[in-house]
């Protein structure tokens, strides 16, 4: 660890340039996306036991531990739609890829759980 933050809202507040606020999309955008003419890449983050439950088809399977060395397989002329199954690996893998420069990252709100729960139309 490099150090820490003793106050990190305090910071943030009084530094708004050093923030930037996540792009996040709901199932049903995503599935119309998908239907669309140029789809998202949806990346997985879950484990390897999530997975074999369910998946989104057409999804690729990259967990996050892997990320940080596997991130350069990923495309950044193309939307990619990061998931988990609800919590917050999708976030973390999306900060990842956003300093990578991949600028058109967005997380699936909801994860995995949300996509299973909603039917599609």
């Amino acid at each position: 660890m490099a150090g820490y933050l003793a106050d990190p809202e305090d910071l943030f507040l009084a530094h708004p340039e050093l923030m930037r606020q996540g792009a996040r999309l709901t199932v049903h955008t995503l599935r119309a996306e998908l239907a669309g003419p140029r789809p998202p890449l949806v990346v997985d983050v879950r484990g390897a036991a999530e997975r074999e439950a369910g998946a989104i088809p057409g999804s690729l399977h990259l967990p996050l531990a892997e990320l940080p060395a596997r991130h350069g397989e990923l495309p950044t002329d193309r939307r990619v739609v990061l998931h988990c199954a609800g919590g917050s690996r999708f976030s973390i893998a999306a900060s990842l890829l956003r300093h990578h420069g991949h600028r058109d990252t967005y997380d699936l709100i909801g994860g995995y759980g949300a996509w299973d729960a909603t039917p599609a139309e």
